[in-house]
């Protein structure tokens, strides 16, 4: 009789999404290597991504070793070394953990997430995020962390150019100061509108896929 207890079915489903949104899913477990490869087999986790027996340093260090290029010197360090000599790098990589021996990975990485119905306090404190639903609804986060992201860098542009215009045609025409104080209010209800696209989101949809995006499962 095996007493393991039986993964979720929709872990291996929650892979592949990832997959699909241009993430890598990586293990990170303190288990012993058997288990580990049973639970990555099982979720379609290949071996190289799979690390097994880690101690919570282990884990950061990995972490760490994965915002830096493969080719750069420093993440070879990181890979090698007992503990961290480098900060972040550019790559942006997450961190799902729930016990108390992920808190140095979940601070450590950049975006780092704890499910709030098995996370601590303390693994609560130490991420930047907390999923009040199943593990099965971290790829929809993930597109909608994506798409505000966009929304946000679309609301800046679009104050910035209705800015430079107003301030182009007051330097060369000479608009009168309510046209100018109009201009502005407009264009704060232009963003404000904008804003509004999060509520016609359908969080099944697909996002477009990112580079260089890897998530830690701990």
């Amino acid at each position: 009789h095996d007493s393991r207890p039986p993964l979720p079915r929709e872990a291996a489903a929650t892979v592949q999404q990832l997959r699909g949104l241009g993430v890598r899913p990586i293990l990170l477990t303190g288990d012993r290597s058997a288990a580990a490869r049973r639970v990555a087999r099982a979720v379609g986790i290949g071996e190289a991504d799979t690390h097994a027996g880690l101690l919570p340093a282990d884990k950061q260090r990995i972490i760490l070793a994965h915002t830096w290029p493969q080719d750069e010197p420093r993440a070879q360090d990181l890979e090698q070394s007992m503990l961290p000599r480098a900060g972040r790098g550019p790559l942006v990589v997450g961190f799902v953990g729930d016990g108390l021996n992920d808190c140095p990975a979940l601070a450590s990485a950049h975006v780092g997430i704890v499910l709030q119905e098995v996370g601590t306090q303390a693994t609560v404190d130490a991420a930047s995020a907390v999923l009040q639903v199943d593990i099965d609804q971290l790829p929809a986060a993930v597109t909608i962390a994506r798409r505000a992201r966009r929304l946000v860098l679309t609301n800046l542009l679009l104050a910035l150019s209705i800015n430079v215009a107003v301030i182009g045609l007051a330097a060369t025409c000479g608009l009168p100061l309510w046209l100018s104080v109009l201009s502005d209010s407009g264009g704060l209800l232009v963003v404000l509108a904008n804003s509004l696209w999060p509520l016609t989101w359908r969080v099944g949809q697909a996002a477009p896929r990112a580079r260089h995006n890897s998530f830690g499962l701990g």
